[in-house]
């Protein structure tokens, strides 16, 4: 009787593992699910012109409605730091090394499979598109997975304790890394897609979304940027999902995303701190005690550390650069006591300052002025702040005499002006997403009224975004049966978009 029992469980052993392998034939065969969208660009020196082309279908409000989710519930997050499981990944270049076989095997096109372009994601070859996903599986699975989970991340760069050219001159090689691990999971995002497992790709598109958030958390401008443009890279292929025949409505979980533009402001805050980190004698410019030859020893070392990191500054043997700096000296003096007394010091303590002293106060002075107007604005509404021109920052010096500007004009000039395009980076990323909800809203009027809205305000489901930029509604209209949303130039931002959408016939 026992052998009877074990010869049973042995024949439905074996039926099971058939069925399991005619369903994973089934699924690898499957036909693509579609979805149609077709993104094309339009680049100029100063433009991007993106043109979406995207036909959906009617998706109702999910119930509950944050059944979807793109980012980790808070009850989800367990102690630890996120940094440690992402690093896990590159001391043997895994990532490189599985990238390089991979565009051996495939070439160059696998750079165009991770990312929504001009040809429908149906029409791509899934079988590769697949192949290459799941090549990652080992490290998606052991790291990212598990750093997605952790509550902190400190990447132990320890920046705020540096000083002088190495602030600068950082290597980042783990945030540049992020970028590949970033565009593998949307890879990994599309072809859950066009096998219509929806559920994972929302999966690999969270993993993603804390990817970035975690590379943005370093108050770096570079590091926000890449978070931004990995978060940039998950919103193209949310579009896709958004796409895809009877998707959910991802109207509320594209609300619950965390804005970029606090990682923009921590960033910016230690950007505009950079003057002093490079040059620590300007923070006690005005109450510290050097002698003559100490001060000149300072300016004259603060000019060989940024000619170490600025290209454009001349290198020269420390006597030429002594001798050079005590002309520029002498004959910047002038106009910076002036400004000195001007600002309300008083003329005989800046007669009995010693000359370096005096370029250092004016140069402190005239650095955190400008730090200070930019700073400002992080704490206005970004439509009021972009009206602000560079040369209300930072001053024009063109056509002014060298020894007439201060030298923390120039110091400024030449260290800060990226916080002002990192901050609209981070608000065109808001731009990006507040659309995306916008269609979904859409998607909604249509699950109840079997057609796209002739104007937004049709639509009182959801409330409807603004606009961030410009704090107006956004641009929409309707052409014969497609409705258009529009990110237009005028909104000052380096990427515009058109956003075509159609309503998909039953």
């Amino acid at each position: 009787m026992i052998k009877r029992m074990l010869k049973s469980v042995t024949r439905c052993a074996a039926a099971s593992r058939l069925i399991v392998s005619a369903a994973v034939v089934l699924i690898a065969s499957a036909t693509h699910v579609v979805a149609e969208l077709r993104v094309t660009e339009t680049r100029s020196p100063n433009q991007v012109v993106t043109v979406v082309q995207m036909t959906v279908t009617p998706a109702a409000e999910p119930v509950p409605a944050l059944r979807e989710r793109l980012v980790v519930r808070d009850i989800e997050m367990l102690p630890g730091n996120a940094a440690t499981h992402y690093l896990r990944l590159y001391p043997e270049s895994v990532l490189d090394t599985r990238l390089s076989a991979l565009v051996e095997k495939f070439g160059d096109e696998l750079y165009e499979w991770y990312s929504p372009g001009s040809e429908p994601l149906h029409t791509l070859p899934l079988d590769k598109l697949r192949e290459a996903a799941r090549s990652f599986d080992r490290e998606i699975n052991n790291f990212v997975a598990p750093a997605t989970l952790r509550r902190d991340c400190d990447w132990g760069l320890g920046i705020q304790e540096m000083q002088g050219p190495q602030i600068v001159q950082i290597l980042l090689p783990e945030f540049n890394a992020s970028r590949d691990l970033s565009r593998m999971l949307m890879l990994r995002a599309r072809v859950a897609i066009a096998e219509g497992d929806y559920q994972r790709a929302i999966d690999e598109l969270r993993m993603n979304n804390r990817l970035a958030e975690n590379v943005a958390s370093e108050p770096l401008l570079i590091c926000t940027l890449i978070g931004i443009a990995e978060r940039s890279m998950g919103q193209m292929v949310t579009l896709e999902l958004m796409a895809a025949d009877n998707s959910p409505n991802l109207y509320w979980a594209l609300a619950e995303l965390p804005e970029p533009t606090e990682a923009v402001k921590r960033a910016m805050q230690f950007e505009m701190s950079i003057g002093q980190r490079m040059f620590p004698f300007l923070k006690d410019a005005d109450t510290a005690q050097h002698a003559p030859g100490e001060w000149a020893r300072l300016l004259t070392q603060s000019v060989s550390d940024w000619s170490k990191v600025d290209a454009n500054t001349p290198r020269m043997p420390p006597e030429l650069m002594q001798a050079s700096l005590s002309v520029m000296m002498i004959a910047a003096y002038p106009s910076a006591k002036q400004r000195l007394i001007e600002g309300g010091l008083a003329a005989d303590v800046v007669e009995r300052m010693p000359v370096g002293q005096v370029l250092a106060v004016d140069s402190s002075r005239a650095y955190q002025q400008i730090a200070d107007s930019l700073e400002k604005q992080l704490y206005e509404p970004y439509h009021v702040a972009r009206r602000r021109s560079e040369a209300d920052l930072f001053g024009s010096v063109d056509g002014v005499p060298f020894v007439t500007t201060s030298l923390g004009q120039i110091m400024a000039m030449q260290l800060l002006p990226g916080v002002k395009a990192a901050r609209s980076a981070g608000v065109s990323a808001v731009r990006h997403t507040r659309a995306l909800q916008v269609i979904e809203a859409m998607r909604m009027y249509a699950a109840e009224h079997g057609k796209l809205p002739a104007y937004l305000d049709d639509i009182k489901a959801v409330s409807i975004p603004v606009n961030p930029v410009t704090n107006q509604p956004f641009m929409y209209h309707v052409e014969s049966d497609q409705a258009i949303l529009e990110l237009p130039a005028s909104d000052g931002v380096s990427r515009v978009t058109r956003f075509e959408i159609t309503l998909k016939k039953s």
